[in-house]
């Protein structure tokens, strides 16, 4: 089971370590993300750079890729496997192999696995980061507060422990990857997103 395990965690990293919005941007725009804007290798980056079109690449590579890992896992060991898959998707997204350990923040992928763990969680957690988004128009408050809503509605759910722990970790691993992001919401710098002629400003 150990090797099953570590088997799914590899596959799951690997997968991760490809970054939709770094292949999207050099591949369409023969540029980096991450030279860009707020140097972030996400979907929000690439929606204001490159405008919708790379927003929407950008999220159907990084669902595909956790949907994948989540699929071969699944097949292999069950949900143990799912799990270690999972984590490694994320890890690899957050510090790709492929592009210098320097990746995005995970929503997307988080999203994706936890609907494989628990789907009431996620549409739980995503009904409050439209709320918040639409109502802000700051992304990354409407991710914080999905990910704090995502534990709370998991734990009131009474999702099944392992399933339970993981994603409280992997919620926790997102907000602190939002770190710079909640300092610049608390000193009020944080940028809203405005879409404008097909970018975001």
């Amino acid at each position: 089971m150990i090797i099953k395990l570590l088997i799914c965690s590899v596959i799951g990293y690997l997968l991760g370590s490809v970054s939709g919005s770094i292949v999207t941007s050099k591949v369409f725009f023969k540029s980096d993300v991450r030279q860009h804007g707020s140097g972030n290798a996400g979907m929000t980056n690439s929606l204001r750079v490159y405008g919708v079109g790379a927003a929407v690449s950008t999220t159907l590579i990084d669902a595909l890729k956790s949907v994948i890992a989540m699929v071969v896992s699944a097949h292999i060991g069950g949900v143990y496997a799912m799990i270690a898959a999972g984590a490694g998707v994320m890890l690899g997204h957050a510090y790709p192999l492929f592009f210098g350990f320097r990746g995005g923040k995970c929503v997307i992928c988080i999203a994706v696995v936890g609907s494989f763990l628990s789907w009431q969680t996620v549409a739980i957690a995503v009904g409050m980061f439209a709320a918040i988004v639409l109502t802000t128009k700051i992304v990354s408050l409407g991710s914080c507060c999905a990910m704090l809503t995502a534990i709370a509605a998991a734990c009131l759910l009474k999702v099944e422990a392992a399933p339970l722990i993981f994603i409280i970790l992997a919620c926790s691993f997102v907000i602190f990857l939002h770190r710079g992001n909640i300092k610049r919401i608390l000193n009020g710098t944080e940028k809203k997103i405005k879409v404008k002629g097909g970018a975001a400003k």
